[in-house]
């Protein structure tokens, strides 16, 4: 078992906003959109999730959670709260490092693509030949199973903090995707990039798996919750495994 490969499900429970801007300046916030070429060769930008931003999330789950998995003796390694190590300023020691990689140091054993808008009556077929036929990253040439989100932009206003009024020119959108959107993605861990001796495959999936179910409470991107599932997984041999195997039937998608 040389690599890992799960396919995720991220579907809204409310509006989602993955974009650029800070709220409390005069500026408007738009969503990431992702530029992609039509079969009649318009360039069009898509909605997307960026992989950087599921994987950032993961991180930061991964280092509240690992201390308690290695207490509790299903994870190997060095608990990153003992090395202080956090987003900025990581340690390379700690068993977060060691999976997600450091400054300078480990390569990241963990892929994380975009994550691409896809209609729901799709997520069948898709299970059926995700892998076989294409990849995840290949969405964006396979439009039948891609779908135009419904955008939404909602005007706010800055409020001067000594007078209590609406400032000059302080209106500002912040655009937002629609609820129930849903994504399509994929999370590859590769054995490969682990530091040798110190870590196996399977403890680093379990650190993974356990992350990516804490998603389903807490904010997945700005003032963003979402529902995380499971299309598919491969190999299948890793629901061998009692813990690997609980999470992955918790997070299995059901039609």
């Amino acid at each position: 078992m040389k690599v890992v490969r799960l396919a995720i499900i991220l579907e809204l429970a409310g509006t989602g906003l993955w974009g650029a801007g800070k709220e409390t300046f005069e500026a408007d916030m738009t969503t990431y959109k992702l530029p992609y070429l039509t079969e009649s060769n318009e360039v069009l930008k898509l909605p997307a999730i960026p992989g950087s931003y599921i994987k950032g999330l993961l991180r930061t789950v991964a280092y509240k959670i690992a201390g308690l998995l290695i207490n509790a003796g299903l994870v190997d390694g060095v608990d990153p709260i003992a090395q202080r190590c956090w987003v900025g300023s990581t340690c390379g020691k700690c068993v977060v490092c060691q999976i997600f990689g450091s400054s300078g140091q480990y390569q990241s054993s963990v892929y994380v693509s975009h994550f691409y808008p896809v209609k729901k009556e799709a997520l069948a077929q898709l299970k059926n030949v995700l892998w076989h036929e294409f990849d995840v990253d290949e969405l964006v040439n396979r439009q039948l199973s891609l779908t135009r989100l419904n955008l939404t932009q909602l005007a706010h206003v800055k409020i001067d903090n000594r007078s209590w009024k609406a400032e000059e020119g302080g209106l500002f959108v912040i655009e937002r995707v629609k609820p129930k959107a849903t994504f399509l993605g994929e999370i590859r861990l590769y054995k490969a990039f682990i530091p040798s001796g110190n870590l196996s495959l399977l403890h680093a999936l379990r650190l993974i798996l356990l992350s990516l179910a804490q998603l389903n409470y807490t904010f997945v991107g700005r003032r963003t919750r979402a529902k995380i599932s499971l299309l598919k997984y491969k190999p299948p041999q890793i629901s061998q495994d009692s813990v690997c195997k609980e999470v992955l039937n918790d997070l299995e998608w059901r039609a």
